[in-house]
């Protein structure tokens, strides 16, 4: 995982449940399968342990985002979504509004950021 992957999840996946608890839990574990670039943004797609999948305590699919953090080399900021199917991690969407997503990203923060997490993953 990159800096701003493990960054950007870690900033989705704080906070109190038992749905955030064991996707954390998957994140500490998880292998980056693949990774694509586009002009706009990448998508990371994750392999989660088997038994982690077998035992996630929140079914469903669920999309946690972030947007408005600050990326170097991107005027408006960087937009990103979590995806996750059937109570497991399964992507992670980075992108940026109208401009090309930097080859190499040397700063960014996320103490702007606005994060929307469902309610269902932080239930206790």
């Amino acid at each position: 995982m990159t800096p701003l992957e493990d960054a950007v999840m870690r900033f989705m996946l704080a906070g109190e449940g038992r749905g955030l608890a064991a996707l954390r839990e998957q994140m500490a574990t998880c292998r980056v399968e693949s990774r694509r670039f586009t002009e706009v943004g990448f998508f990371t797609d994750f392999d989660v342990d088997p038994q982690l999948r077998e035992h996630a305590p929140v079914r469903g699919g669920f999309v946690i985002s972030a947007t408005g953090a600050e990326v170097a080399g991107l005027k408006h900021g960087g937009f990103f979504a979590l995806f996750i199917r059937d109570g497991v991690i399964s992507f992670l969407d980075g992108s940026c509004a109208s401009e090309n997503w930097p080859d190499v990203i040397t700063t960014f923060s996320l103490a702007s950021a606005q994060l929307d997490v469902p309610a269902e993953l932080k239930a206790p």
